[in-house]
């Protein structure tokens, strides 16, 4: 974990098209420093989807384990980062928003 689902506009899909695997890959290397974890831990998509005129054009949605290392303050700081990183990376504005998951009630089968 975490678990990332990037939602991008279809139109503003063909803009970022050829290099959606390496910003996939900027992002999630980006997130295994944050939160200390391995690859395989990282789990990342992109979903096109139709938004609305003025609507952010990319949506990040974050799901990651509440752990004691990661209190709130932590969490908001790399979701910080994270937007400016792929505003960068996308060349487009990003929202950010983040989901922790109590360990005790999640379960994964893979």
């Amino acid at each position: 974990m975490p678990n990332v689902k990037v939602f991008i506009d279809d139109r503003s899909l063909p803009e970022v098209e050829g290099r959606i695997d390496a910003i996939l890959t900027d992002i999630r290397a980006f997130l295994c420093g944050a939160f200390g974890v391995t690859e395989p831990a990282c789990h990342l998509v992109v979903i096109p989807v139709r938004a609305l005129a003025g609507q952010t054009p990319v949506n990040i949605e974050l799901v990651a384990l509440h752990r004691p290392d990661r209190p709130r303050a932590r969490v908001d700081a790399v979701c910080a980062e994270l937007q400016l990183l792929a505003g960068r990376l996308f060349g487009m504005a990003t929202a950010i928003r983040c989901t922790l998951m109590d360990p005790e009630s999640y379960v994964t089968r893979k």
